[in-house]
């Protein structure tokens, strides 16, 4: 059996064929916003993710410039939190906690808590 390259759509040609059916029918349109809404929240959903990311780092970094012995402590259980609100809250109360027991009882409720 032979199989002809020229013969096999590929999937420029189907989004192409698709885009044309969608003009003919007057929707080529509502296609563009969707794509564009699309593009819009994987862009926000970027920005979220990079938030939460840059304040578990802001977090884990006074946990090791406050208290050293704690640095790995606060990676394993700090880079498990995806709630931005958490996180900061987090990082207000280990700039402000008194003793390195305080710290680790802090971070140790986190694990219970979840």
């Amino acid at each position: 059996m032979r199989l002809f390259v020229g013969q096999i759509p590929s999937d420029s040609d189907n989004e192409s064929s698709v885009t044309e059916l969608l003009k003919q029918v007057g929707l080529e349109e509502g296609l563009e916003q969707i794509r564009e809404r699309a593009r819009a929240q994987g862009r926000e959903e970027g920005c979220q993710q990079g938030g939460i990311q840059t304040a578990q780092q802001i977090a884990i970094s006074i946990v090791a410039k406050r208290f050293p012995e704690l640095e790995l402590l606060a990676k394993v259980i700090i880079t498990t939190i995806s709630d931005l609100n958490q996180l900061q809250m987090l990082t207000i109360e280990l700039s402000v906690v008194s003793s390195q027991e305080r710290a680790k009882e802090l971070l140790l409720s986190l694990v219970s808590a979840a």
